[in-house]
């Protein structure tokens, strides 16, 4: 039923195309241009069977074809570099026009005044502007290898410079620096929802998909030859996206020898201490920053044996280090050791006799209207407080500052970051009729001591940390075969993907990281072995971030595997140039339906210190452990609740 469908739509479609096709080159290619030109004699007349010959200047290749009765010709397909062209035909002068330059998605139409006389006889034009391309609607801003080196760029991120192109808004007043998980394609272009955009290199998706927020990786900015944003009217082959595209192409390998090596660095020595830490007494946080790398491309080449004109065989390689250990500032409002003993009302003003007053401890945080628990003194807890209560308070670190700013605890602790990139890619000419291009980037994040820096998953106490692991890939293989001068094959299979893991940290202590001192039951089978989340209570939270006052929400773990297969074919007629093609891409994604983070240990709120002390819950919360593997599902996690004013003991203890 379907191919009795398909059959007439096409031959009713085809024949419509066909009588609407005038002269003009391909819609938009993905990682390649197009170059076009009309020949014509003294009198203004197109001249056919004109022998065209395309000479690629950085590599050698040479590509032919002539002029068709309409007096035109094209090149489709053609890499991103500069290139000579000659025309010649018994009867005329030789024509050469040099100092082309092919950018990606270029459309170049050029035309050849030919002259009459002796083929050895020689004109030359250098073009020396690209042409204005009037033959696509396409609305698009070029970003090359001289702006991204010349201009100062925080992490070394291309991404920044498309905060720089007329139409974008970032969603944060900025688009923000680095790789793997602190990449940020948050844009807005000409009006566009953020996540409706499309990140190309070399062809291949680059975006993890599900959330479309962060690059699957970010190639280095010495291995990108340039990149184009494309912000409107661009060609149906870009499917998969409303908003704009960004599509990134590689260096490649050419017939000489070129590279670069480089550092850059940052360090504490040269920054002054923290306003707050100083105050409270704490040290500056350490700041180590090293982004380092090289770059090399060349021939593979024998000489007098393998690929002795250097014109078959190319390779580019890439690779850098980010080495970044940067003091976070944590900050806290706690309780202190009274308040932790049971003695919330210092001065007696509500605790019933008989009450001793005590000196309050000078970072201690004043609780109004709580009296004191029975039996509690400065140094003695009281009897009546809740194992559970304890556990969560064991892993909170003690007020070190007055709680004159909003917080009585303040620390510095060491994040590190640390990124390994490695791109290559080789370029192969079998003969002058096909052309095979291989590449592959790999980039390994490894992130340490998140704590709350992270979309809150942690808390501010580093005595149990976090880690997180980023793994991403992105590689294309590519063939073109030229069957003639006028049919062109583009064929190209991508993968592309990333593979997060988020755990505790090494460095945590392991008699605090797990369930030690718990004693409630969760509900569900399913358990991470971590502990418990606590939400703020009385005042008491953390302060950096306003996330949970204690939260450990490792593991977690998200997977995104992304296949595409895209192959086009070309072929040039009278003034005509047809493109027909197929694109599929297969996305699966896995990861948790509880979303960032594990909560199956639960979450507890209380409406009071004294009740958290006393074990009388005010609301719990959990989430069974499941996971998703589509490209579009979504999953509504099951929730269980208690009736407040229930205690551990009686609802929840084992």
């Amino acid at each position: 039923m379907k191919m009795k469908l398909v059959i007439p739509f096409l031959l009713i479609i085809l024949p419509l195309c066909l009588a609407g096709i005038a002269r003009e080159p391909l819609l938009a290619q993905e990682i390649t241009g197009t170059i076009s030109g009309t020949v014509t004699d003294p009198s203004g007349a197109v001249v056919p069977g004109i022998s065209i010959t395309l000479f690629a200047v950085r590599t050698g290749a040479v590509r032919n074809t002539a002029t068709t009765n309409a007096g035109v010709f094209f090149f489709n397909d053609v890499a991103v570099g500069g290139y000579t062209i000659t025309a010649e035909k018994t009867g005329f002068e030789k024509y050469e026009l040099r100092g082309i330059e092919v950018h990606v998605n270029d459309k170049l139409d050029f035309p050849i005044a030919m002259k009459v006389g002796e083929v050895a006889e020689r004109v030359t034009v250098t073009a020396e502007a690209a042409p204005l391309q009037t033959e696509t609607p396409e609305i698009s801003n070029l970003i090359e290898t001289k702006q991204m080196l010349a201009l100062p760029l925080n992490g070394r991120d291309f991404n920044q410079l498309v905060d720089l192109v007329p139409g974008i808004a970032p969603d944060n007043n900025r688009v923000g620096s680095g790789s793997g998980l602190f990449s940020d394609t948050s844009i807005s272009v000409d009006g566009g929802l953020s996540n409706s955009n499309m990140f190309l290199v070399d062809g291949e998706y680059d975006l993890d998909s599900g959330g479309n927020g962060n690059l699957l990786v970010t190639p280095s900015v010495d291995a990108i030859e340039e990149f184009k944003v494309l912000r409107n009217n661009y060609s149906a082959e870009f499917g998969g996206a409303t908003g704009g595209i960004v599509n990134v192409i590689t260096k490649s390998g050419t017939q000489q020898f070129h590279g670069s090596a480089y550092e850059f660095l940052r360090n504490d020595k040269f920054d002054a201490n923290n306003f707050f830490l100083n105050e409270a007494g704490q040290p500056k946080g350490e700041l180590r920053l090293n982004n380092f790398g090289f770059t090399l491309g060349g021939p593979i080449w024998i000489p007098g044996k393998y690929n002795t004109e250097r014109k078959s065989d190319f390779v580019f390689a890439s690779v850098e280090w980010r080495r970044e250990i940067r003091g976070n500032i944590l900050q806290a409002l706690v309780p202190s050791q009274e308040q932790r003993n049971g003695v919330l009302d210092p001065t007696c003003s509500v605790t019933p006799a008989p009450c001793t007053p005590v000196t309050p401890d000078p970072n201690e945080a004043t609780l109004s209207g709580e009296a004191n628990l029975p039996g509690a003194t400065p140094n003695t807890p009281s009897p009546m407080i809740d194992p559970n209560s304890i556990a969560f308070m064991n892993r909170m670190l003690l007020p070190n500052t007055p709680p004159v700013n909003g917080f009585n605890f303040i620390t510095s602790a060491p994040q590190g970051t640390f990124d390994h990139q490695v791109l290559w890619r080789w370029d192969h000419n079998f003969g002058s009729k096909n052309i095979l291009t291989a590449r592959y980037v790999d980039i390994v994040q490894h992130l340490t001591n998140i704590n709350d820096q992270l979309f809150g998953l942690g808390d501010a106490f580093p005595n149990v940390s976090q880690e997180w692991h980023w793994y991403g890939t992105n590689a294309i293989v590519k063939l073109t075969t030229i069957v003639s001068p006028r049919l062109v094959n583009d064929f190209q299979f991508g993968y592309s993907n990333n593979n997060l893991r988020y755990a505790t940290s090494a460095g945590s202590d392991p008699n605090l990281s797990g369930r030690q001192g718990f004693t409630y039951t969760e509900l569900f089978p399913e358990t991470s072995g971590s502990f418990p989340s606590l939400e703020p209570v009385d005042g008491f939270g953390d302060v950096s971030q306003g996330t949970a006052l204690v939260q450990n929400t490792e593991p977690f773990s998200n997977r995104t595997d992304n296949f595409q297969y895209k192959d086009d074919l070309t072929y040039t007629f009278g003034k005509h140039n047809l493109k027909f093609g197929a694109y599929f891409r297969f996305n699966r994604k896995r990861e948790p339906a509880n979303g960032a983070g594990d909560f199956t240990a639960g979450t507890f709120s209380f409406n009071t210190f004294s009740d958290f002390l006393l074990g009388n819950i005010l609301s719990y919360s959990t989430k069974r452990k499941r996971r998703i593997a589509s490209r579009t599902a979504r999953a509504i996690t099951p929730a269980t609740s208690r009736t407040p004013g229930r205690s551990f003991r009686r609802s929840l203890s084992s």
